[in-house]
């Protein structure tokens, strides 16, 4: 119980530190003879929200109003010009910091009445939270009031003069659309003459894209040529039309069959207000895009000093944050599911140690201690060196080995006789190892450490997983900081314990009952090998196989068995069982044995889930379709939960019905690279991860724990 309780503190204090992420108020004015609505913004210092494009990831602020129940369209002003971030994983984001006014045309239908705001944002630093804020404003005749502190008139009227102008291209700017050499890709070029390099926007495109049906844009580059004084710049995008049903191609002569008009926010140059322009494209250009890549060759980036010091300031300034995290994360691990059996064995050896003299009980505990840490290290040096060769890899990549999976299922299992007393033989140094004694009775703790690693890594747990993003993308120094924090957390409780022994005399003393406890014990175990049982079913083809790998369970069993209750000795049959594992691997070395990534029998056969595809994802989007989808693997205990507690449940399946939300799984069970490419545009190493496409066709990450009410909240528009 003091375990929970402190738990529970630890991690009820992380609100705490973050603060308030977000303040409002908001207040009418007449502005050039326009009744206005403004709802101010004040960020916490470092915190930002997303502009209309919000980039790679994140989400744009929303606005809902209603008024006598009944909701109620505002048009909005332009937005203030956005600011650009560069986040973990190479993500761009347009958005604000600090302080902002949004502004909404007010109506005369709205006088005496009173109107009620919602507004949804999501509000990040180094974790996005999502924020949801509803208030209300009481109008009078003349169409004024306030809510909470307002700004000053001209404070406002400031933010009002420099929000951006609908204007004419100016002529120093040339914009072109020209077909990439990729299939399905533009890019978009454009020069800016007599280019001031004084003038250009500091932390901020020089052209930022609105969004646009069927245009999926990429990165700005941008490069100064000294010679013509001359910016130039290109963006790529790729074509969704492909996407569509039917499937829109792209024109394969260049000409559209209808002018096609986005929008674009030119910031530069950056003592005037930005400017909205709308470019009109009949066709696009055929070739041209290799002669400009070449050009960039030669020039300056005006762009990478910028990216870079962005880069550099938010590793500083978040390190001590994904350390808080990593840490709170390893600590959540101790009650999750995937490692419960093997933190019951630590907590049954802290009650058989209580009559021990402080000392030894703090060995005993800092074994285990050091046991995890080494695993994580470990870990570390695997991660770097898969990042080294150039290849993605997730949170629980380990378990899509077949071989790793089959092995740890074996330790386990024979583990989990070992607690029912089917066997007990003499070690070398005279000490019986079924009653798992050794020479040096520190190797056991030290073992059940590196247990406990293993089994909690295919666990994401709260917290957990931003620290982890930022690991995966994060320098070789960082990578095992943050994962030794990680074990610290999970180790955290015993070597409390082992520094505080008072901390477990609320458990019960040591006794007979102890013997009848490790039947339990033992059964944990065997349910966690049935477990891996059914993870390495999924990563192999066919049931010969599995029907071959159950029956060396099998013999594994009446081995231990016979030689517990038929025979004197177990050494023979132990021989005989070691011959029959050592002969069984070579099923690993044959071509047919492993399936393939996206095709392991965990998919699901219902035929209300889809199998996840990049394509399919952007094909709702450009239908602006509703769906649900579903990260998931059959080796994830949380998972499993989650699919139980939420997903199988009616009143889900209801809400899904009632309101036509399609249904996608994606499959990670063999670390698919498709998914873990997706994953990580989102900072995301590891599952259960879940995603929602809205009906506008925006992407909302509902990161790895999810309730009804979350996902239905997460709809609303």
């Amino acid at each position: 119980m003091r375990f929970t309780i402190i738990l529970l503190l630890l991690i009820t204090s992380i609100k705490a530190i973050a603060g308030d992420y977000i303040t409002l108020s908001a207040q009418t004015t007449n502005i050039s003879g326009q009744n206005l609505l403004a709802i101010n913004f004040t960020n916490a210092p470092k915190w930002h929200t997303y502009w209309k494009n919000p980039g790679d990831s994140g989400l744009a602020i929303q606005t809902l109003f209603y008024a006598d129940e009944q909701e109620v369209k505002l048009e909005s002003l332009a937005w203030p010009r956005p600011v650009r971030f560069i986040e973990q994983g190479d993500l761009w984001g347009y958005g604000y910091n600090g302080e902002y006014s949004l502004f909404y045309k007010l109506t005369d239908s709205l006088k005496n009445k009173t109107l009620q705001i919602k507004i949804n944002a999501l509000v990040c630093l180094d974790i996005c939270v999502p924020d949801q804020s509803e208030f209300s404003i009481t109008l009078d005749q003349n169409l004024t009031g306030t809510f909470a502190k307002a700004i000053s008139q001209k404070e406002l009227e400031t933010r009002y003069q420099n929000l951006p102008k609908l204007a004419e291209k100016p002529k120093n700017i040339q914009i072109s659309l020209v077909k990439a050499e990729e299939e399905n890709k533009l890019a978009l070029h454009y020069y800016i003459e007599n280019f001031d390099k004084n003038l250009l926007p500091k932390h901020a495109n020089i052209i930022t894209p609105y969004l646009f049906e069927n245009f999926d844009y990429k990165h700005e580059e941008a490069y100064f040529d000294s010679n013509s004084n001359t910016l130039i710049g290109r963006i790529y995008i790729d074509w969704d039309g492909i996407y569509l049903d039917p499937p829109l191609p792209l024109p394969r002569d260049g000409i559209f069959e209808n002018t096609i008009s986005p929008k674009f926010l030119i910031q530069y140059p950056s003592n005037q207000p930005a400017k909205i322009i709308q470019a009109n494209f009949k066709q696009l250009a055929l070739s041209g895009d290799n002669a400009l890549t070449k050009t960039f060759k030669s020039l300056t980036s005006v762009l990478s000093i910028d990216k870079k010091k962005s880069d550099s300031e938010n590793t500083k300034e978040s390190l001590w944050y994904y350390i808080l995290f990593a840490f709170l994360g390893g600590l959540i691990l101790n009650i999750m599911p995937c490692v419960l059996p093997v933190i019951s064995l630590k907590l049954f050896s802290l009650i058989s140690h209580q009559n021990l003299e402080r000392k030894k009980i703090f060995n005993h505990n800092l074994a285990y201690s050091l046991g995890v840490l080494f695993s994580f290290w470990v870990l570390a040096i695997i991660i770097i060196a898969i990042k080294q060769s150039g290849e993605y890899v997730g949170w629980g990549f380990q378990l899509s080995s077949p071989l790793f999976v089959y092995l740890l299922m074996l330790g386990t299992f024979v583990f989990g006789l070992n607690l029912f007393g089917l066997f007990e033989f003499k070690t070398p140094g005279g000490s019986t190892l079924g009653k798992v004694q050794f020479k040096n009775p520190y190797i056991n703790d030290f073992s059940n450490g590196i247990l406990a690693t293993i089994l909690s890594t295919p666990c994401s747990a709260p917290f957990l997983g931003t620290a982890l993003g930022f690991a995966f993308t994060a320098s070789i120094f960082e990578i095992f900081i943050i994962f030794t924090s990680i074990a610290i957390g999970l180790a955290f409780p015993f070597l409390m314990t082992g520094a505080f022994p008072r901390l477990i005399k609320f458990m019960p003393k040591p006794g007979e009952w102890m013997n009848k406890a490790k039947y339990f014990l033992g059964l944990s175990l065997i349910g966690t090998s049935i477990w891996l049982y059914d993870v390495l079913i999924s990563l192999i083809n066919g049931p010969a196989y599995s029907v071959y790998i159950l029956f060396l369970i099998l013999m594994i069993f009446f081995v231990f068995f016979s030689a517990r209750f038929l025979f004197r000795s177990i050494y023979g049959p132990l021989i005989i069982c070691l011959l029959f594992i050592a002969s069984s691997f070579y099923i690993f070395t044959r071509p047919d044995f492993e399936t393939t990534p996206g095709n392991s029998q965990s998919q699901t056969q219902n035929s209300n889930w889809e199998n996840w595809s990049q394509g399919l994802m952007k094909k709702y989007q450009q239908e602006k379709q509703a769906a649900f989808i579903d990260f998931t693997a059959q080796w994830c205990l949380t998972c499993k939960v989650n699919k139980k507690l939420v997903l199988d449940t009616t009143k889900f399946q209801d809400f899904v019905t009632e309101n036509n939300i399609k249904l996608i799984r994606a499959d990670w069970t063999k670390q698919d690279p498709s998914i873990t490419k997706f994953l990580a545009s989102y900072n995301i190493v590891g599952v259960p991860a879940y995603f929602v496409i809205d009906s506008n066709g925006n992407i909302h990450s509902l990161g790895e724990t999810i309730t009804i009410d979350k996902i239905q909240k997460s709809f609303i528009q």
